[in-house]
């Protein structure tokens, strides 16, 4: 199969994705000046996309608020990729599980709804007092957050496969992880990237917020100094255009990843979008 056709398609969409959220940002930038001058915002100390980058560039003070801002950045790309890392591995194999063992999906999926319905900030004090208010806690909270969606998903992908297709494995005496390896996880591979995706703001609201409570450090709780206004809401607000970069960075990366493992594994689908 010669895979350069689908490796340009799969390349196109994510380039397509990628001028879809720069335009999606020129459109907030625009929303955001337009609604501090006509509301009179700046009065209340709300400053406009021009001042944040004065903040970062014009200042002589700038090189100090990138170092204070970018190294915050790394601690909560660190702790989101941590839990993001962990979430992603359990909900799959617990869907391998479920899908595999179905009793133990009656038995215990009634448990994993009740966790996901319980807010995450009625269980984090809990949690900081188990777990204490180090990575632990937050590559805990980030998993929860990712955990779910994967597991929803990806056993949807593992269920996939057709039921022709399963007694042809169970005509040839196929095991459970032969039908596993071979048929049902490339089946959800697709299902899984959509996890992935789905899951990219979920573990860095999940950083933010155990930095915020628990840790005290990265950008969550560098939100919290700012709030205060000392010397200006530019950090804060440089804070939040970083965040939202942060997030499309990853969400890009999730989606060329996802690109090229469907040139391997389901290039009808990445023809099909």
């Amino acid at each position: 199969m010669n895979i350069y056709p689908l490796l340009f398609v799969g390349g196109r969409r994510v380039l397509v994705t990628v001028a879809f959220l720069v335009l999606a940002l020129i459109l907030i930038g625009v929303l955001w000046t337009v609604s501090v001058h006509a509301m009179a915002l700046d009065s209340f100390g709300t400053p406009t996309p021009l001042d944040v980058w004065d903040y970062w560039v014009a200042q002589p003070d700038s090189p100090a608020h990138r170092e204070l801002v970018l190294g915050a950045m790394w601690t909560t790309l660190g702790h989101a990729l941590t839990g993001y890392a962990v979430g992603t591995v359990v909900g799959v194999l617990l869907a391998m599980l479920f899908v595999t063992v179905p009793a133990v999906e009656r038995a215990t999926l009634p448990t994993v709804l009740l966790i996901q319905t319980v807010p995450i900030l009625a269980i984090l004090p809990l949690f900081i007092l188990l777990f204490g208010r180090g990575l632990l806690v937050t590559t805990i909270i980030t998993g929860l957050t990712v955990f779910f969606p994967t597991l929803v998903w990806v056993s949807q992908g593992l269920r996939s496969p057709k039921p022709t297709t399963l007694d042809f494995f169970e005509s040839v005496a196929a095991t459970p992880w032969t039908v596993m390896t071979r048929l049902r996880f490339p089946s959800a591979v697709a299902g899984v990237f959509v996890a992935a995706r789905l899951a990219v703001p979920g573990a860095v609201f999940g950083a933010f917020v155990s930095e915020w409570l628990a840790t005290g450090d990265g950008l969550g709780y560098l939100v919290v100094i700012s709030m205060q206004g000392v010397g200006g809401y530019e950090p804060l607000w440089a804070t939040v255009a970083v965040t939202t970069l942060m997030t499309m960075a990853l969400y890009v990366i999730v989606e060329t990843a996802e690109s090229i493992a469907l040139v391997y594994y389901a290039p009808e689908r990445l023809i099909r979008r």
